[in-house]
């Protein structure tokens, strides 16, 4: 697993899409951004973006709205 993907968990939930890209919820270290993030990955370990959130329930339902299987973060390595 590449830097970023390792970097964008921080302790948080990963899914996979259905197209192959990662999602990712884990705690934001951005200043000036909430404190947590749903980040989307391709495949490859490319940033495609994220999205910042004030609260991990706003985080969580942002992340539980896309569709993918969850998996644990060691079978993304």
């Amino acid at each position: 697993m590449n830097w970023y993907k390792i970097a964008q968990i921080n302790g948080g939930k990963c899914k996979i899409a259905h197209n192959g890209m990662y999602i990712i919820l884990g705690k934001n270290t951005k200043p000036g951004e909430g404190p947590w993030r749903v980040s989307v990955i391709y495949s490859d370990g490319e940033p495609y973006g994220h999205g910042d959130y004030p609260t991990y329930e706003e985080a969580l339902a942002k992340f539980d709205s896309i569709e993918g299987v969850e998996v644990n973060v060691y079978e993304l390595v």
